[in-house]
């Protein structure tokens, strides 16, 4: 019994039984009842950690749609808005006469370059939520424009690798390494101070390995006094939420002065 509740029988058998041998019956009786309770308990937390990982993935996916619809309807509405709006401004500053006077034309002017950058920075925000191409060309053709763009952006150079790899994997290992280099290179650049990052993806029987490797200020992560909040800071919760979904591993490597070396490897089925 366990909080006076039945949870089993033990049945003995036996002709010489007597009532000394009852202190060892029940003393087994309380480890076997210690044991099952253990299982009972082991189990609940699987299954609690099971439907955990089945929510997070779940909310993964459901962040990747929402991403993509939004990405979607700002290109598509939002862009196509700005664009049209645009040439009526256009056909409008050729209407006006020399007589409307400098101003109206200068305001002219001035709204048609407000709204060519503000299209421009809706097409970039609609490509960090997430670019079409990731769905149309691949992981690999995607990961080049989104270095070269990122280079552009930070003047952090990115060498990209590719080792043996191939396109034949499943969409959900494609969207999570794309995010796991995004978050990766995005941390490069709010925290390392690095000039120079590397970024290989090598393909091994029965897995994709991908290193992130920057020459920055590095940190000492044994000696950090709360490596939660570096985790936290450092976006590297995610990173290990998605490896650990998919059933890969993570490892991360630094020391001041010695750059952060990010590893992953996540397994995928080979082709027959």
């Amino acid at each position: 019994m366990i909080d006076d509740k039945v949870i089993g029988v033990l049945s003995v058998n036996g002709k010489n039984l007597t009532a000394p041998d009852m202190p060892a019956i029940s003393a087994f009786a309380n480890h076997a009842s210690s044991a099952l309770q253990n299982a009972r308990l082991i189990t609940d937390a699987l299954q609690r950690s099971n439907e955990l990982k089945d929510l997070t993935s779940r909310l993964f996916n459901a962040q990747e749609e929402e991403r993509r619809r939004i990405s979607l309807e700002m290109h598509d509405e939002l862009g196509q808005s700005l664009t049209a709006l645009g040439f009526d401004l256009y056909n409008i500053e050729k209407a006006l006469s020399p007589e409307c006077g400098a101003y109206i034309l200068d305001c002219v002017n001035s709204a048609r370059a407000s709204i060519s950058e503000l299209d421009g920075k809706v097409s970039d925000l609609a490509l960090d939520l997430r670019p079409q191409m990731l769905d149309d060309l691949g992981l690999l053709p995607t990961l080049r424009w989104y270095t070269d763009r990122y280079t552009r952006r930070t003047e952090i150079e990115v060498a990209l690798e590719a080792i043996d790899f191939e396109e034949r994997i499943t969409p959900e290992v494609t969207i999570a390494i794309y995010r796991i280099v995004q978050e990766a290179l995005t941390n490069a650049a709010k925290h390392s101070g690095a000039s120079r990052v590397t970024v290989r993806l090598v393909r091994q029987p029965g897995a994709v390995t991908v290193t992130v490797h920057d020459n920055g200020r590095g940190f000492n992560r044994e000696g950090h006094p709360n490596l939660k909040v570096l985790d936290k800071g450092a976006g590297l919760v995610g990173i290990r939420e998605r490896v650990s979904l998919l059933g890969g591993t993570f490892d991360i490597r630094s020391n001041q002065g010695e750059g952060t070396r990010l590893t992953i490897k996540i397994p995928v089925k080979d082709e027959v």
